[in-house]
C-alpha cells in the first residue's frame, strides 16, 4: 500500500494565535508529523487545497516552500518503498532530510558538562575518559 503525504495545519495553537504547519505522512493507517517551523493564522489556511491563502503576506513564498518540502518527503517515501516494500512511517520520517537530527556527541558533551557543573564528580570522572576517547576516534 502507498504512502500518503499531505500538508496540514495542526491545531496546537501558540500564544500569538498562530498554528504550526506540518507534513503528515500516513502509511498503513499510521501517521507521523514533520513540523516545518512555519506558523500561520487559521484564517490564512486553505485545508482543501493544502495551501496558504493570498490573505497571508508571504503566501507565494510559503506555498513554494511547503510544496518543495512535500515533494521531498514524497520522493523519499517512493525511494524507500522501491527498495523495501515493508517500510514504516518512522523510516520515511528518518530518511527525509526534513527532520533535524542532533548528533550524539554534542548531546553527550552537554550531559557531561552538566554533571561537572552540579559537582557530580563521580559520574563525570568515570565518563570523561570515554568522552575523550570518542572525540579522538
Amino acid at each position: 500500500m502507498g504512502t500518503s503525504v499531505k500538508i496540514v495545519l495542526r491545531k496546537k495553537r501558540k500564544n500569538n494565535e498562530t498554528y504550526p504547519l506540518a507534513i503528515r505522512i500516513t502509511k498503513d493507517r499510521k501517521t507521523s508529523f514533520i513540523y516545518t517551523g512555519q506558523y500561520i493564522h487559521e484564517k490564512d489556511w486553505d485545508c482543501d487545497n493544502e495551501r496558504v491563502k493570498k490573505s497571508h503576506p508571504n503566501s507565494t513564498r510559503l506555498n513554494h516552500y511547503l510544496l518543495a518540502k512535500k515533494v521531498e518527503a514524497n520522493n523519499q517515501s517512493l525511494e524507500l518503498e522501491a527498495t523495501q516494500p515493508d517500510v514504516t512511517v518512522k523510516a520515511v520520517k528518518r530518511k527525509s532530510n526534513l527532520v533535524r537530527m542532533v548528533p550524539f556527541l554534542p548531546r553527550l558533551t552537554f550531559f557531561w558538562n552538566a554533571c561537572a557543573r552540579i559537582k557530580n564528580t563521580t559520574s563525570y570522572k568515570q565518563k570523561s575518559h570515554e568522552l575523550n576517547t570518542s572525540k579522538n576516534s
